[in-house]
């Protein structure tokens, strides 16, 4: 495994560790609430054969805006704190993904690490 694969396992073991979450090292092929994953944002190359990577964490939250944001606000530090032994969270955005069953709304979490 490369260290950029093993970098996404040990995201998506972390995101496992929130209640209600469950993290995948790449995107299911059906996602529902719960799911998230995380996918590779930029990697910039520092001496030799460094790289500091961004990620983009997309995590599922619910069909509907209110319970969206309710579970924003009963996850977002749990999953901020999940993923700081792995990588720095720069930002959270909300997001809407397109799924075969109609757009879902989520988080995306930007992240770096080395």
């Amino acid at each position: 495994m490369t260290a950029f694969g093993t970098t996404r396992a040990e995201l998506a073991t972390a995101l496992t560790g929130v209640s209600g979450v469950t993290g995948y090292a790449e995107r299911p092929a059906a996602v529902k609430p719960g799911d998230a994953w995380p996918t590779l944002a930029l990697a910039e190359r520092g001496p030799g054969l460094t790289f500091a990577v961004s990620w983009n964490i997309t995590v599922l939250l619910a069909a509907d805006e209110a319970t969206a944001t309710a579970r924003t606000d009963a996850l977002l530090l749990d999953l901020c704190a999940a993923l700081d032994p792995v990588a720095y969270v720069d930002t959270v955005t909300p997001v809407a993904v397109a799924t075969t069953a109609g757009d879902l709304l989520g988080l995306q979490i930007t992240t770096r690490s080395e």
